[in-house]
């Protein structure tokens, strides 16, 4: 108990791969951090200095992370300490990096995150319990899309593809990020991975299901657009997650890497699709009809239809001025 009321602070060291690594009692300021002997905190990491960095009190009793004399600095998030530089320690409660090891600082009266529930617990139950569901409620909604696409009459084997390759698909898939998981941060995950998978796997199948309906039955042209570009938004955020789970201290890299590739693959596409004459998002008209009593929109009378086609006409005909008279094919010789 003596002990526990002396501790002011915990400091804690990670490897590069977020997997922890020491613990440090800390019961009094300063506290350094370096290879030196003479450090409160001994690294055995070549690109960190003998006395890299340590942490202070000033008269206020406010901590300061200071950066001691190196060739790498301290880098907490984007931001570079040198040597001498000093920066208040609440900015870096996140953690920071010296040379290829990450520090993070735990104090007293700090707030702990709520505890994990295991696989076995009331909670976990109940987020298995929920996963199921999610997972029945997709393959029933495959198998509905299935069944309308199917021919009556259709044969038993018709129904292989769709009752075995989803779950076959999400389980491989799921095992593949564990595998991940295990390789870096040494626990083979599926549980999260599937929970996961099942949960993506569901939202993108039902909004793919549910908005080309809503679109054609309210008339937003414009809604069934943006449904692929909001599609590959929502995959890029299923692959960010994922590698999340992996990599959990490099979230905010991952996720500026994934934007920025779905901006680039983004405007690549609506490079093309203007190229080739086509609107710069979405197809050229919307495709899916609904049910009539599913129709929201006031239908449109013949004649104000008619009427608006006519602005068309100007456009059609300067497009096909510009396109190229194709040659005419080589009439067959006569033969004599």
């Amino acid at each position: 108990m003596a002990a526990a009321e002396a501790r002011l602070a915990l400091i804690e060291v990670f490897d590069r791969d977020g997997r922890l690594l020491r613990q440090h009692d800390v019961v009094a300021w300063p506290a350094s951090i370096g290879r030196g002997l003479d450090c409160s905190i001994v690294l055995d990491d070549p690109h960190v200095a003998a006395r890299h960095a340590w942490i202070e009190a000033d008269g206020d009793n406010r901590l300061w992370l200071v950066a001691g004399p190196s060739v790498n600095g301290v880098w907490a998030g984007r931001r570079r300490l040198r040597d001498g530089a000093r920066m208040p320690l609440d900015e870096a409660r996140g953690g920071w990096q010296i040379g290829l090891t990450r520090v993070r600082v735990r104090l007293a009266g700090d707030v702990l995150a709520p505890e994990q529930p295991l696989a076995g617990s009331a909670a976990g139950r109940r987020r298995a319990l929920a996963t199921t569901g999610y997972a029945l409620a997709l393959w029933a909604m495959l198998l509905g899309e299935h069944w309308v696409r199917l021919d009556p009459g259709s044969r038993p084997s018709d129904w292989l593809s769709v009752v075995f390759a989803p779950p076959l698909a999400l389980s491989l898939w799921s095992a593949l990020w564990a595998l991940a998981s295990k390789l870096f941060r040494h626990r083979f995950d599926f549980e999260s991975h599937w929970a996961l998978s099942v949960r993506f796997a569901f939202g993108l199948t039902l909004a793919g299901t549910v908005l080309p309906l809503a679109a054609a039955a309210l008339a937003w042209p414009g809604l069934f657009r943006w449904i692929d570009p909001l599609m590959a938004v929502g995959a890029v955020a299923w692959l960010v997650c994922h590698a999340a789970l992996v990599l959990p201290q490099r979230r905010r890299t991952l996720t500026a890497m994934a934007a920025g590739m779905l901006a680039a693959a983004g405007a690549v596409g609506m490079t093309l699709r203007h190229q080739n004459e086509a609107p710069w998002v979405g197809p050229l008209y919307m495709s899916v009809l609904p049910q009539p009593g599913w129709r929201l929109a006031r239908p449109v009378e013949s004649s104000a239809f008619v009427e608006s086609t006519g602005s068309l006409r100007a456009t059609l005909d300067a497009r096909a001025h510009d396109e190229p008279d194709e040659p005419d094919e080589a009439e067959p010789a006569e033969s004599e």
